[in-house]
């Protein structure tokens, strides 16, 4: 266990703050996918475009226009294919963002929460379906991108519905055949792709003081940050193993003024190791040691995807850095 002692002033870390996310990297070759919001305000339905980021040429290039990037998932097929799921649609572009292919679901039809396996090129996501009195369902489905294929993989699943009425359910490829759903506060449900089955794996809280799960996750677990007074100055930052299925917390942070720390965490599935945002500093830990990483301008940590780090500095550009 580590502790550290955080004396920076209190820095509002927000997803909102530039209305910058990254949705999806180009496999080390130096082009992301990313969206940016019309507003700097949250809403439900926020409006903005999608760019192609090319580092090697430093290059921003409008991908597609007005699209509510609350509501999309985009990610690679190729260097040349870019699969976009909305709430009513399945889009294949190529890079200039021209439309190939086009598959739209019904009016009773939304899209929940997607996945993407670059192996086998088949899209895992759910699907809320609603009957004529209005009652809601959420059936998993696969959707084969070279064959247009569009499969129903199980026909119910029990998810809580009540957090995420507006926004996506936030879905990962784990193991061996195995996706994981972020169902609830501390709650996933751990599905079996192959037998079906569903494990509910719950993890670990000491206090009620986490309005909203940080957390992200490696290869190794669910990795989570959990604040422990009311004042949210004090933190752990813990791991949930998916090898022995117990919690372990790595760091306790305390600001000893008293005063609320904005935390972060960022992770990989190709990789155990894991990157923690504390205010302003951003830190690598590798499982011996958390190490402090400087950044150049940094206002806000956007991914991390095993090799490099992705933030954003004060003007709105787009950086990362070898970690």
């Amino acid at each position: 266990m580590r502790y550290l002692f955080v004396v920076l002033f209190t820095l509002n870390v927000n997803v909102y703050s530039q209305g910058i996310k990254v949705l999806d990297i180009l496999s080390r070759s130096g082009e992301l996918i990313y969206s940016k919001a019309n507003t700097s305000e949250p809403d439900e339905y926020i409006e903005g475009n999608l760019y192609i980021k090319n580092f090697e040429s430093n290059n921003d290039k409008l991908l597609f226009k007005d699209i509510l990037v609350d509501h999309v998932v985009v990610k690679w097929i190729s260097k040349d294919k870019i699969l976009v799921f909305t709430l009513a649609k399945i889009l294949i572009l190529d890079r200039s963002g021209n439309i190939l292919q086009t598959f739209e679901f019904n009016e009773n039809e939304s899209v929940k929460g997607v996945e993407y396996n670059k192996e086998s090129g088949v899209a895992i996501f759910l699907l809320a379906i609603k009957d004529s009195i209005g009652s809601e369902k959420i059936t998993l489905c696969s959707f084969d991108v070279q064959n247009l294929k569009l499969t129903t993989v199980i026909d119910s699943l029990l998810l809580d519905h009540r957090h995420i009425e507006n926004l996506f359910y936030k879905l990962f490829l784990v193991k061996e055949n195995c996706l994981l759903v972020h169902n609830t506060l501390g709650g996933f449900l751990l599905i079996n792709l192959l037998n079906k089955q569903t494990t509910t794996l719950q993890l670990e809280f000491k206090s009620s003081f986490n309005d909203n799960l940080l957390f992200d996750v490696s290869s190794n677990g669910i990795q989570y940050i959990q604040y422990i007074n009311k004042e949210k100055s004090k933190y752990e930052i813990l791991e949930y193993s998916f090898a022995t299925g117990k919690s372990n917390q790595y760091l306790v942070g305390n600001n000893k003024f008293d005063k609320k720390v904005n935390t972060n965490i960022f992770s990989s599935p190709y990789n155990k190791d894991f990157v923690v945002q504390i205010d302003k500093d951003i830190c690598f830990y590798n499982y011996q040691e958390f190490i402090k990483i400087s950044l150049e301008n940094f206002e806000q940590g956007l991914k991390f995807d095993g090799f490099y780090f992705y933030y954003l500095q004060h003007n709105n550009t787009i950086k990362r850095k070898k970690v």
